[in-house]
Parts: C-alpha cells; structure tokens; sequence
C-alpha cells in the first residue's frame, strides 16, 4: 500500500499523515486511544530526527502531524503495531518559509525565535500575553473577536486551559479512556488561528484543585493524555504551562514532575515548559523539567528575591 505523506511543505507549516484503519485493524483495535501504536521518525536535512506518535480523530483515522523546521529533503519510517503501517518509508520537501520559529529562552533573561538549530537565524521575541482561560468554549465570533484584537494590540501571546476546568469534563472526555474529538478538533482550529495571527498558545494542560488526577486518576491514563496533546499541538506554535495554580493540588509537585518529564521526553520541539501558579513556579526548577519560571504574583520583593537564590 502507498504511504501517506506530506506535499511541499512550508518551514514551520504543519503537515498531517493521515491513516485509515481496515476491518480487520478496526476489529484489533476496538479503542485505538488504548492500543494502537504508530510513530514517525522524521529526518531533517541535517539528519536531526524528530519521532512523532499519531492521535486518534475518530472512527478509523489515525493522524500523524508534523511540522518540518528547516527547507530541505525529509525523509521518514514509520513505526507501528499494525502491520500494515509498520517500517515503511516516505519522503517530502520543505520549501523556505518567512514563518519566525518557534519561542526559545535566550540569555537567562530574555525570549528568542530559533529557526531549527542555525543560531544566525535567531530573533528576539517580546512575550505579552493575555488569559483566556476558556478560550476553547466561547463561541467562534467570540474567540476570534479576542484573537483579532490582541493581535492589532501587537500581543504575541494568549493563555488558557487546554481542556478547561473540572466542570467542563464531561465535554472533554467522555470518561478517561474515550476523547470527546469534536473538542479537541474545535481547540485545533482556534491554535491554528491564534498561530495564523502572529499568537503563541500557552496551553494549561488542567485545570486546579486536582482537575488532572480527577479526570485521569492513574499514571497509565495520564501518560495517555500528555503523549495525545503532544501529537496534536506539538507541531503548533505552543509552549506548556503545567497544571492551574499547581499549588492547588495534592502533591502537586510530584504530579508536575511526572507530566513534565513526559513533556520533555515526548515533545521533540522542545516547547518551552513551566506551569500556572499562585505565586512562583521557581522553587520547581531543581526537578528537571522546567526551562522557565512564571509568576502568579505581582508581588515586587518575588522576583527580587528569586534573583539571588535561583541561577
């Protein structure tokens, strides 16, 4: 059978892979959330390598989506544990792209755009963001009315809950197993439109006051969730930003050091990663996850202190 695989593709523009279940895999996989497995190893034309798991649309669709971060020959193998998508090859080419690339801290105390790994192509980057914490639930005319005017407002940035508060669960997730895609289809094309615009999305992953481990109590559920967001936004102009007022949870730390390493791990962008607070994230940054701090507080004596005692 033919691959799947991307036209020419713009530097920063995304491309999605799409695969299509048979009976026989359809009969396999009753919930291909829970079992399926199909990955690709993209590589760039400097032989970088970006490895991409697929999400589950619905039905019998598998995507694969990728976003090459330099011009040149790409070439990629999949990997799976249905049969017929496992160790084939494919090829594309990206074409050059005026697109800046992706958020990148810069100098300990400033923010650059790094178009893939060539430092010459650096640009400096003013975070000024804005909270829409339920961006994914106004109404379209809504969500493009604030999207429209935080762009001519020169904002580079919008914050919200990637699958809203506790509240919103039911519309989210059917239960923790069985994604609600209609959802996340709706918080695709609003990423897409905030990226469109100039916008980098800072994507909550839950809400506060234990939201996460409510929706998803064990760690099998959980790993689920994070690799399933980092398929679909990974590839977008995003950054992480944890759990909602992390001080919040129970063990709240522990749990930020659990998805944070699995942001780390799974997300081959290597988005910039912190989390929503009350106060600081900065006592956090010993655990290895975490490339940058925030604050919850405008409190002027936090960030003077944390100037001496965090490097």
């Amino acid at each position: 059978e033919g691959v799947p695989t991307c036209p020419a593709t713009p530097a920063y523009s995304l491309c999605d892979l799409v695969f299509e279940m048979n009976d026989q895999d359809a009969a396999a996989h009753p919930n291909p959330y829970l079992t399926v497995k199909l990955h690709a190893e993209f590589r760039s034309p400097r032989h970088r390598t970006f490895l991409m798991p697929a999400f589950w649309t619905g039905g019998r669709k598998l995507v694969i989506r990728f976003a090459p971060d330099e011009p040149g020959d790409w070439a990629f193998r999949l990997t799976s544990n249905i049969d017929r998508f496992n160790d084939k090859e494919g090829a594309f080419q990206s074409t050059p792209s005026e697109v800046p690339g992706y958020v990148r801290p810069a100098n300990l105390h400033h923010w650059a755009t790094l178009r893939g790994e060539n430092v010459n192509m650096r640009k400096q980057h003013l975070w000024m963001g804005d909270t829409c914490l339920r961006f994914a639930f106004l109404t379209d005319a809504e969500f493009r009315q604030v999207a429209d005017t935080r762009a001519a407002q020169h904002f580079t940035h919008l914050r919200g809950l990637l699958i809203g508060g506790a509240a919103d669960s039911p519309a989210v997730y059917a239960d923790a197993d069985h994604p609600a895609f209609d959802y996340f289809q709706r918080v695709d094309d609003r990423i897409r439109y905030l990226n469109s615009k100039g916008i980098v999305a800072d994507l909550i992953v839950a809400g506060k006051q234990n939201h996460l481990t409510r929706l998803f109590p064990n760690w099998d559920q959980r790993q689920r969730y994070i690799r399933y967001i980092v398929a679909r936004y990974s590839a977008m102009n995003v950054t992480w930003q944890g759990i909602e007022e992390f001080e919040s949870y129970d063990n709240g730390r522990e749990l930020l050091k659990e998805i944070g390493t699995l942001l780390k791990q799974n997300d081959p962008y290597l988005h910039p990663r912190s989390t929503d607070t009350r106060a600081t994230s900065a006592a956090l940054a010993g655990d290895g996850w975490m490339n940058f701090i925030t604050h919850g507080s405008g409190d002027d004596q936090i960030g003077a202190i944390e100037h001496q005692l965090y490097p």
